[in-house]
């Protein structure tokens, strides 16, 4: 390698060179002048001149090489340049491959739809009866029906318009004696599209009987009786109960550390949480004892911020008893001005989001208790 690139490189103005010139270099100073570029076989379309591959390993080179024969014994006739049958034969060849490859596409997808596959259509066909959980696949094979008709569509059209081509105005003389193979081919392609247009609209059909029998049933998430205000409805009831919970589980972990923070001696600071049957934040209970001056660290205390405020109200006005009225008063004189100022306006904001939240709550267990009682009397 090293004598071949000394060589190269004297004569050549530079003894570097990029990746692949001298591969480059080599080529271009190879004599071909007594070498044949065509290489032929055994019959009389055989030759690379004419699009033949001799040694085939891809899908793409043996569909050539299947078709050429064809093409050849039809068009040879009228074109009997290399140059032009080349021309006309890879054309060809190139259109009907990628048309073959999709119309392959769609009937595997179809396949698939219509096959044994646990999520497909064909299996629930098979079953005796619906079952739960069965609406889902239901509508997701529906949707792939759609796509996969859409796609057989566009692919019919596609051919129908190449077909079209080939004739006159009349539509019934081919422009070119040498059409007659495209021609076949577009029919048989045609046929296809048909075919597999007949047995997904049928298996559509059969879908939709089990998207009603899914929802007669019950096995659909949506129920037939209920409107859809009423599920709007009953979505931001869960909403807020879920809001709630969630701003009851904060206030209670952030309150544990608090505690931690201002009182680091207290022995009984567990982390236990308990909200079941909590519907406002009064009735929040951090589960600890009384807690006095003692075991408060007023260093830690003077610098909360008011940030910390809406934990510190949550410990301070939740009926759990922790702090009692003295204690209150000390610490909150330890807090800078802005600190007590941002403690208050909390304060307000704990007492009217707490009435709120219980209205709130009172109000759609009435609504619960009220739509059970019309649903027990119908």
């Amino acid at each position: 390698m090293i004598l071949i690139l000394s060589d190269y490189c004297s004569q050549c103005s530079s003894n570097i060179h990029q990746r692949g010139a001298l591969a480059r270099h080599i080529l271009k100073n190879v004599d071909r002048s007594n070498t044949n570029a065509n290489l032929t076989g055994g019959n009389v379309w055989e030759n690379t001149a004419l699009g033949w591959f001799p040694h085939p390993k891809g899908k793409r080179c043996m569909f050539f090489n299947n078709l050429l024969p064809n093409l050849y014994n039809s068009a040879w006739t009228y074109l009997p340049n290399v140059t032009t049958f080349r021309k006309y034969f890879l054309t060809e060849g190139s259109r009907q491959y990628n048309l073959i490859r999709k119309i392959e596409t769609i009937e595997e997808r179809c396949a698939y739809i219509c096959g044994d596959n646990p999520s497909s259509i064909g299996d629930l066909l098979k079953g005796s009866f619906v079952r739960p959980g069965d609406g889902s696949r239901i509508k997701f094979n529906i949707t792939n029906i759609d796509k996969c008709i859409e796609d057989c569509s566009e692919l019919l059209n596609k051919t129908k318009s190449d077909d079209l081509n080939l004739f006159n105005e009349n539509g019934r003389t081919l422009k070119k004696q040498y059409s007659d193979e495209p021609h076949l081919f577009n029919r048989n392609l045609i046929s296809r599209c048909d075919n597999i247009h007949k047995k997904l609209n049928d298996m559509k059909e059969k879908a939709a009987k089990l998207m009603n029998k899914s929802v007669l049933f019950g096995q659909d998430s949506k129920k037939p009786e209920r409107s859809v205000q009423g599920y709007e409805t009953k979505k931001q009831r869960h909403s807020r109960r879920k809001a709630l919970k969630r701003k009851i589980e904060r206030r209670i972990q952030n309150g544990h550390l608090l505690i931690k923070n201002i009182c680091p001696n207290l022995n009984n600071c567990k982390n236990r949480y308990f909200i079941k049957g909590m519907t406002s934040l009064h009735q929040i209970n951090f589960h600890l004892s009384d807690i006095d001056m003692t075991t408060v660290d007023v260093h830690q205390v003077e610098r909360l911020k008011s940030v910390d405020m809406t934990n510190l109200v949550a410990l301070f006005e939740c009926n759990s008893g922790i702090f009692n009225h003295h204690t209150k008063c000390l610490l909150l004189e330890q807090l800078q001005d802005k600190v007590q100022d941002a403690y208050w306006q909390e304060y307000d904001n704990f007492y009217e989001v707490n009435d709120g939240s219980i209205n709130v709550v009172e109000e759609s267990v009435d609504t619960d208790q009220n739509t059970s009682e019309t649903s027990d009397s119908d």
